[in-house]
């Protein structure tokens, strides 16, 4: 197999969240990470007295859990503050990106579209020896993640 050239970094990506049946609102300006735990596929495992290795059955996938940044901003519809109110409300929220940056033809990448729980959003927190931007983490759990190539 060749070498491949369709690599690309994460910096041209687009990254939504939804609130509850809002639309989608793109966080780009102030999202600046993305991280996927979990999905895993339970398995079994027993060792027959006949055999010297144990035979395998597979389960069902566990649950993911997405994690973000957003760098804090402050006003009413910034990415912050939108899932901060979410988390407090207790609001579904969904979380959608697309690592080449959303256009036709891009994967996209989408939280489940119901029965998500935001878990946490960190409120402002920040060192004052230093110059970085003050952050915010949040934290959704998924039952699902789908991929799809954007259509127009």
């Amino acid at each position: 197999m060749a070498q491949t050239t369709g690599q690309m970094s994460f910096a041209d990506a687009k990254v939504e969240i939804k609130i509850a049946a809002g639309a989608w609102v793109d966080i780009g300006g102030e999202f600046t990470k993305i991280e996927v735990d979990g999905g895993e596929r339970k398995s079994g495992e027993a060792f027959t007295q006949t055999g010297d290795t144990p035979v395998l059955t597979k389960g069902k996938r566990e649950k993911y859990t997405v994690k973000g940044s957003v760098v804090y901003t402050e006003g009413t519809t910034t990415p912050w503050k939108l899932l901060w109110d979410a988390h407090k409300a207790g609001s579904d929220v969904q979380v959608r990106w697309s690592p080449k940056g959303g256009s036709t033809g891009d994967y996209q990448f989408s939280s489940a579209a119901t029965g998500n729980v935001l878990k946490n959003v960190t409120p402002p927190v920040g060192e004052a020896s230093n110059g970085d931007p003050i952050m915010s983490e949040f934290s959704l759990e998924t039952a699902d993640i789908t991929d799809a190539a954007i259509v127009p």
